[in-house]
């Protein structure tokens, strides 16, 4: 594995371009995508390995899971009833919520997708969608893989085409083990925050038909927060981040003349595992404090076992300048979720709870184009929403929503140059905060909407290309997740809740420049920019007017110089820097700004690769996740507590193509 955090640089940072068609007519292509490409992920176990910038990724877990994408997302979802601003979606497979399993391996490409999603697939998103495929079969890609680095980091990995009569295969196993880069010093182990990772994801072509099936065992350790922010932690009972999820997605694509009909069916079963420490200790620890002569042990674990199930069925036509494409999608989750707490090892707290979710939507989205090279697009969606949520509690809260998202922009295509202008309209779902102590007033959250215009451009010479997006966002009844501790000497009474404030907005835009300067020399420089803010939220003496979201820093920078030393041997330098940025809502912490510097030599020879790289070499110091509450007796003041990012890590790989 290549041990980086979401937001430390690459070999080569991913380039802004088009998605490929789903027709003959590119919907996909008016809007705001990074794509990187398959010969980009060969060397990624995963997508914490990638920078993509403004997007980012909240810590607290061993993968990350929650993603934002300008500032829009979610940092956690511990209790009551979880809602995505990012969507993750794997070979059809929604797996949003658990996108801890986004795995490069096999993988044949990787796409961000900016903005609200409403007319072009099946599952919407407010802020995005991270969308990944893996290998076509027909590609023919077999190759075997070995990696060692830093931190007792091996990586090893299989990929094998398959061809029968008109049936062919791709399969891909990768198997990651890692001790981590935290030291317990108490238990005296460098493991508990280990990795223990197998990946297998399936694709079998046949007829019109694509199956796709996948298999994700992870077996990792959580073991990160401590008293003195650093990379040793004290603890007696380290944690899991677990999870064992099974995904199976089976296609058809139907054309006849004018009409492709596009049907989907897919889901996935999951359990995981998720505990940890919560008092960071041991009873040594708590003994040498003076005047501290009390038990302070408590732990705590969830699990959630997840269904779905969905639909999608799409109709595609095109007669003479106009293509109409129309969706019906459908979708059922289930989740039965234990919140187990224990204090000196007695159960303290036991939370039993189930929530059912279904959605059905009606797409359409029209293009229409004209003789000038203009095309003018258009698109709708209309959303019910029913969920049901019950625990042990006596909580029972059964909500429906019925929302709307549309569309409407154009685009000019020129002979370097192409043009579009879109504005969008998105939703999110409301809910229920599920605390006892949420007033009633502050129970229920309304839905969030989103409105965003957004502007992108693409020129292209001869040895030179650019690519900028450019967006303004203005979010409605923004949705305000935060908490506040109920007993400072409990680290386990926690109350989540969300809430409505009146407005937000932010504006900005990624911007990607690739220069050929000679045969041997290539630069490449990206640049996300995101300024945003809070119009008006307040509870209690908490008031957010004017600060911005939190995981929105302000600039994402990254420089990239290869060097082709000649046909066989190449060397890149990357330099990285990233703004500082809050962690969350219910305090004003804030990430340190950050500047990394990357490297690699790559070697190739028929059909071996080598590669000798570095990560972070300069070991600057980043940090990834953030509280602010008492957890240290025994007067509990509130204190910053962190979640340090990788440190100086290097490693080599070694590819066998066949």
């Amino acid at each position: 594995m290549t041990p980086l955090l979401l937001g430390a640089a690459v070999q080569l940072p991913p380039s802004v371009i088009l998605a490929k068609p789903s027709s003959s007519k590119n919907f996909e292509s008016y809007y705001s995508t990074y794509r990187v490409e398959a010969e980009l992920l060969e060397d990624r176990n995963h997508i914490q390995d990638l920078n993509l910038p403004n997007l980012t990724s909240a810590g607290g877990t061993n993968r990350p899971r929650y993603f934002q994408l300008r500032g829009i997302g979610e940092r956690s979802a511990y209790e009551g009833m979880p809602n995505s601003s990012v969507s993750v979606i794997i070979d059809n497979i929604d797996y949003t919520g658990v996108g801890g399993v986004l795995s490069l391996q096999g993988s044949q490409s990787l796409e961000v997708y900016k903005g609200p999603q409403n007319t072009l697939i099946g599952p919407s998103a407010l802020a995005g969608m991270i969308i990944s495929s893996t290998k076509s079969p027909k590609n023919k890609s077999s190759s075997f893989h070995i990696e060692r680095s830093s931190f007792n980091t091996t990586d090893i990995g299989l990929q094998q085409s398959l061809s029968y009569s008109d049936i062919n295969a791709f399969l891909s196993v990768n198997y990651l083990k890692s001790d981590g880069y935290f030291t317990n010093t108490y238990l005296n182990r460098e493991d508990t925050n280990h990795r223990d990772e197998l990946s297998i994801k399936s694709r079998i072509d046949f007829n019109d038909f694509s199956l796709a099936l996948h298999s994700f065992d992870f077996n990792n350790g959580y073991d990160i927060f401590n008293f003195t922010n650093s990379k040793n932690t004290t603890s007696d009972k380290p944690g899991s981040d677990d999870q064992r999820t099974h995904g199976i997605s089976l296609s058809h694509n139907y054309k006849k003349s004018t009409f492709q009909i596009k049907s989907i069916a897919s889901g996935h079963l999951t359990d995981t595992l998720y505990s940890y420490d919560e008092d960071w200790g041991n009873d040594p620890f708590w003994n040498s404090l003076a005047g501290w002569n009390q038990d302070y042990d408590y732990d705590i674990k969830f699990t959630h076992k997840i269904k779905t199930l969905s639909l999608d069925e799409r109709l595609i036509q095109s007669n003479g300048r106009f293509t109409h494409q129309t969706g019906v999608y459908f979708k059922h989750y289930s989740d039965k979720s234990r919140e187990w707490g224990f204090k000196n090892e007695s159960p303290r707290k036991d939370v039993k709870a189930e929530l059912q979710r279904q959605k059905f939507s009606l797409y359409h989205e029209t293009q229409y184009d004209l003789n000038s090279g203009m095309t003018l697009f258009s698109g709708v969606r209309a959303e019910s929403v029913n969920s049901s949520y019950e625990d042990n509690n006596l909580n029972y809260y059964n909500p429906s929503e019925v929302l709307w998202g549309a569309r409407l922009g154009a685009s000019i295509e020129a002979k370097s140059a192409n043009y579009s202008l879109s504005l969008s309209r998105g939703f999110k779902p409301g809910g229920v905060n599920i605390g006892s102590s949420i007033s009633s007033d502050r129970r229920v959250f309304s839905d969030e909407v989103l409105y965003s215009l957004a502007l992108k451009m693409e020129l292209n010479k001869e040895r030179w290309s650019l690519t900028s997006d450019l967006f303004y966002n203005l979010r409605e009844n923004i949705q305000v997740k935060t908490s506040y501790q109920d007993n400072p000497s409990d680290p386990s009474s926690y109350t989540f809740y969300t809430d409505n404030g009146t407005r937000g907005r932010g504006f900005g835009g990624e911007l990607t420049a690739n220069y050929q300067a000679t045969d041997w020399y290539n630069v490449k420089f990206i640049q996300a920019y995101n300024v945003s803010e809070y119009s008006h939220y307040q509870y209690g003496a908490r008031n957010l007017k004017g600060r911005s979201f939190s995981y929105a820093p302000e600039y994402d920078l990254l420089l990239t110089n290869t060097f082709n030393i000649n046909r066989d041997i190449s060397f890149s330098i990357e330099n990285q820097y990233r703004d500082s940025f809050y962690f969350g809502n219910s305090h004003d912490e804030v990430s340190p700004k950050t500047f990394m510097t990357n490297f690699q030599i790559q070697w190739s020879f028929k059909k071996l690769k080598a590669s000798l790289w570095g990560r972070n070499i300069f070991n600057d110091r980043s940090e990834t996740r953030a509280f602010f509450f008492g957890n240290r007796p025994p007067n509990f003041n509130d204190e910053r507590f962190v979640q340090v990012g990788p440190p100086a890590s290097y490693g080599v790989r070694v590819r066998y193509s066949f």
